[in-house]
């Protein structure tokens, strides 16, 4: 049974704003855009152009997992990837944009490893985890959109086909399971 309401709680809020005026919900909305970076992100993935902020967090993405390796932070951030993905599913609940969110970080990793030899086993785990992710993730898509996913993953079980770890195999057994299903 639910305790009554604290002046800090969601249901508090809401009631609270759950009868404002129109104008007054736009200054509320202006006045957290303001806030911060992590807000206005948050309203243009929600309200922006979808195309434009997948464009966003895919470049963002694409940078946290293959950063310059001359750099002042040459490691990729795998953290900082999985906020991203995270970011993005909240704000707009598209499961296409997530999954080629997903697959996106699996690339960059897969790439940045190959390109300067990088890697180790918990990075690996976290590619293989997001991979699995977006090929279950995938399933929910119509036909079309899952064919479009073919040519990508042809090229990461390419990429990946020479790393280590057991993630090329993976990679590869990944894939191809994937594509046997759709069949």
């Amino acid at each position: 049974m639910a305790g009554p309401k604290t002046n800090d709680s969601w249901g508090a809020i809401k009631d609270a704003v759950h009868n404002k005026p129109g104008a007054e919900l736009v200054s509320l909305l202006r006045d957290l855009y303001e806030l911060s970076p992590g807000n206005r992100q948050f309203l243009h993935a929600r309200f922006g152009s979808r195309s434009r902020e997948l464009d966003r967090y895919r470049s963002s993405i694409r940078s946290a997992l293959s950063p310059d390796p001359l750099s002042r932070h040459p490691d990729p951030s795998l953290v900082t990837g999985k906020r991203l993905i995270r970011e993005y599913e909240r704000a707009t609940r598209d499961d296409a944009g997530a999954v080629d969110l997903m697959l996106a970080f699996v690339e960059a990793g897969a790439s940045f490893a190959a390109d300067v030899g990088y890697g180790d086993d918990p990075f690996f785990s976290s590619l293989a985890s997001m991979l699995e992710r977006a090929l279950d993730r995938a399933n929910v898509l119509s036909p079309q959109l899952q064919a479009s996913l073919e040519p990508r993953l042809a090229s990461l079980r390419r990429t990946a086909g020479e790393l280590g770890w057991g993630f090329g195999d993976f990679v590869t057994h990944a894939v191809e399971t994937y594509l046997a299903s759709r069949r």
